[in-house]
């Protein structure tokens, strides 16, 4: 009797052990997954246009809310659905391209912007990319290890003001 309580004892503090590194491994596996989306968001906070897009998107969606509220017409209306599905493929680069102009130099000299504003870059983007490809870098920490690449945007409808589109990006 003595000895089959001493092996069922034994046998529970095994089982325990094992239970308890299992869920070592997968707490670690969690707080690695946890980690990233913490310096992302931190990164996040620190980047200027990151921030003004969700203070937008947050106003934004008071705008909705106080809608919804005063007129039953838009309740239930959640967001305006992309208009167009676009698949870009991005080729990564080892070196940046000879004969390759800098954007800040392109709006300045090609464009003709003295002193350019956020909105003359933007245009001046969207139409260049309709007609040559794109080097980008990623600048956000989960990203910025990938380097440069080389996007085709010739395909991507650049018209209308306010254009929601998704982009699948392969690489």
């Amino acid at each position: 009797m003595f000895k089959e309580l001493v092996l069922t004892f034994s046998g529970l503090i095994v089982k325990d052990a094992v239970a308890q590194g299992l869920a070592l491994r997968h707490q670690k596996a969690t707080n690695r997954a946890v980690a990233s989306l913490a310096e992302f968001r931190r990164w996040a906070i620190q980047d200027t246009h990151a921030t003004s897009r969700s203070q937008f998107r947050r106003r934004e969606k008071l705008v909705r809310t106080q809608r919804q509220l005063t007129n039953a017409v838009y309740r239930g209306i959640k967001e305006i659905p992309p208009v167009a599905i676009t698949e870009i493929d991005l080729e990564s680069l080892e070196v940046e391209p000879e004969g390759m102009i800098g954007h800040h130099d392109s709006v300045r000299g090609e464009a003709h912007f003295r002193f350019p504003r956020p909105i003359n870059g933007i245009q001046w983007f969207r139409k260049q990319a309709a007609k040559t490809k794109v080097v980008l870098r990623f600048v956000d920490a989960r990203n910025c290890n990938i380097g440069l690449v080389l996007a085709d945007f010739t395909k991507c409808d650049w018209g209308g003001v306010y254009l929601y589109m998704y982009v699948y990006v392969r690489m």
